[in-house]
C-alpha cells in the first residue's frame, strides 16, 4: 500500500468552516429534531483534499463519527451510516471503496475508520469492514463474537467483544507492522480499545492502561504515574488517555508539540488523536486542539460553539455540535405544554370557585339548620318543663290524682301559701276534678 505524504500547501488545503447539517423544511425538520436522542451538526475541518471534510448537504444530524487518512464516517441518528471523502470509488489508491458502505450494513452503534478502509458495529454486536483489505483488514475473524466497541489503526481492526477481551486482526508484522495485533496474553478484561498507525491502547477492567506493537518514540511506555483511566486515543506515533479525575495525559513523539498538554486545558470529558494533533471536549462542550497545524486541523473554529463529541482523521478533525434543531423542537414542546398546564391550571381555579361557593352555600344552610335546632331544642325543653309542671300533682306516680296526692299538694303549699295562693289552689282543684272525672269516664268506657 502506498501512503501519501504530499499534501499540498496549508492555503490550498484549509477549507471553508460552516455548518453541514440538512436542513429539512418546516415540520420536517422539526420532526427530524424530535427523533434525534442525542444527534447534532457535524462539522469538519483541516486536511480535505479528497473532501473528507465536505459534509454531504442531506447528511442529517448524526450520533457518532469517525475520521480516517482521507475520509470520514458517520451515523445519522435512524442508525444509517454514511461515508465522505476519499474512497467513494474503488479504483486505486486513495479510492479504495472505504466510502462505499455496504447495502446490507443495516443500522449501526459505532464506526471507526483506518487508513482505507471503514469499521462499523451494527445493533446485534456484529462487526463489519469495507474498503482496502491488502492485509486483511476487512476479513473480520469468523469467531469474533458479539462485541460492544471497535476501533481501527492504520490497516488493523480492532475489536472489543461482550465478554471484555480484545481481539486484532489485520498488518501486524513486515514493513511497519510491529505486533500491533499481537494481544497481550495476560491482558484480560478490558473496557475501551484504541489504535492508529503502529499501536494498539486497551484499558483494563481496573482503569490500567496498557499498550503494544511499535515504541520507537515510546508511545506504548505507559507512564508509571499515569493512574486509572476512562478514555484512550491513539495517534501516529503517540497516545493519549484521560483520567478519571478529568486530566488528560500524552506520550510519545511529540515533534509538533502534540503532547504537550496546554496548562490552562481544565477537566475534559473526551479525547482524539490524529496523526500528529489532538483534541478534546471540555466539560462544558467547548473543543480544544493543539499539535500539527499545517491543514488547520488543530484550529477550531470561532463559530464551533457547544459539541457534544469529537473524533480526529490523520490531519482533519470533526465535532458533533448539539442538536439546536432539537432544542428549538423541545422548547416549542415544553411552551406547548407550558400553556396547556397553564389552561388546565386556570380550569381547576374556576372548578375550585365553584367548589368553594358551594362549600360556603352548604355551611350557611347547616348553619341556620342548626339554629332551627336549636330552637327545636329550646321549645322541647320549655314544653319539657310545661308537661314536668303539669304532671306534678301526681306526686306518687301511679298515673292518677287521689286523695293522697291532694294531701301532699297542700302540704307543698302550707297553710300560709295556701291562704297567699288561694287562687292557685282553686285553679289546681278545679284540674284534679276534670282530671278525676277524665280516669272515671276512661273506666267505664272499658
Amino acid at each position: 500500500m502506498r501512503r501519501n505524504t504530499n499534501r499540498g500547501s496549508k492555503s490550498a488545503q484549509r477549507v471553508n468552516i460552516g455548518i453541514v447539517a440538512a436542513f429539512l423544511a418546516g415540520a420536517g425538520a422539526v420532526a427530524q429534531a424530535k427523533s434525534a436522542h442525542a444527534g447534532g451538526a457535524v462539522r469538519c475541518w483541516g486536511w480535505n483534499e479528497y473532501g473528507g471534510c465536505v459534509v454531504p448537504p442531506d447528511l442529517g444530524l448524526c450520533s457518532a463519527i469517525a475520521g480516517g487518512r482521507n475520509h470520514t464516517v458517520a451515523i445519522r441518528t435512524d442508525g444509517t451510516v454514511r461515508c465522505w471523502g476519499a474512497g467513494e470509488k474503488n479504483d486505486s489508491y486513495p479510492n479504495c471503496g472505504q466510502s462505499i458502505v455496504p447495502p446490507e450494513l443495516g443500522p449501526c452503534l459505532s464506526v471507526a475508520a483506518g487508513e482505507c478502509f471503514s469499521m462499523a458495529l451494527r445493533t446485534d454486536g456484529t462487526v463489519i469492514c469495507w474498503g482496502d483489505n491488502s492485509y486483511g483488514q476487512c476479513y473480520v475473524p469468523k469467531d469474533l463474537g458479539r462485541c460492544t466497541m471497535i476501533a481501527a489503526g492504520w490497516a488493523q481492526g480492532i475489536a472489543l467483544q461482550s465478554d471484555g477481551a480484545v481481539r486484532c486482526w489485520g498488518y501486524c508484522w513486515g514493513n511497519k507492522g510491529d505486533g500491533q495485533c499481537d494481544v497481550p496474553a495476560d491482558l484480560g478484561t478490558c473496557t475501551m480499545i484504541a489504535g492508529r498507525e503502529d499501536h494498539t491502547m486497551a484499558i483494563q477492567a481496573n482503569g490500567t492502561v496498557r499498550c503494544w506493537g511499535s515504541d520507537e518514540y515510546g508511545q506504548s511506555y505507559v507512564p508509571k504515574d499515569l493512574g486509572a483511566c476512562t478514555s484512550i486515543s491513539a495517534g501516529g506515533h503517540h497516545s493519549m488517555a484521560l483520567r478519571s479525575d478529568g486530566v488528560v495525559r500524552c506520550w510519545g513523539y511529540n515533534k509538533d508539540g502534540q503532547c504537550n498538554v496546554p496548562t490552562d486545558l481544565g477537566p475534559c470529558t473526551a479525547i482524539a488523536a490524529g496523526h500528529n494533533h489532538n483534541v478534546v471536549l471540555l466539560q462544558d462542550g467547548v473543543v480544544r486542539a493543539w499539535g500539527h497545524d499545517a491543514y488547520g486541523e488543530s484550529f477550531v473554529p470561532a463559530d464551533l460553539g457547544v459539541c457534544t463529541a469529537i473524533a480526529a482523521g490523520t490531519s482533519h478533525t470533526i465535532a458533533l455540535g448539539v442538536d439546536t434543531f432539537a432544542l428549538v423542537a423541545s422548547n416549542t414542546e415544553l411552551a406547548a405544554e407550558n400553556e396547556s398546564l397553564n389552561a388546565q391550571k386556570a380550569e381547576l381555579e374556576k372548578e375550585l370557585a365553584v367548589l368553594q361557593s358551594q362549600r360556603a352555600a352548604l355551611q350557611d344552610q347547616l348553619l341556620a339548620k342548626t339554629t332551627a335546632l336549636d330552637g327545636c331544642q329550646a321549645n322541647n325543653a320549655a314544653l319539657t318543663a310545661q308537661v314536668a309542671a303539669k304532671s306534678r300533682g301526681d306526686s306518687d306516680s301511679d298515673g292518677t290524682i287521689g286523695q293522697s296526692d291532694l294531701y301532699r299538694l297542700f302540704l307543698h303549699w302550707g297553710p300560709a301559701s295556701a291562704a297567699e295562693n288561694s287562687g292557685d289552689l282553686k285553679a289546681i282543684s278545679r284540674s284534679v276534678s276534670s282530671a278525676i272525672k277524665t280516669i272515671k269516664l276512661s273506666r267505664r268506657r272499658r
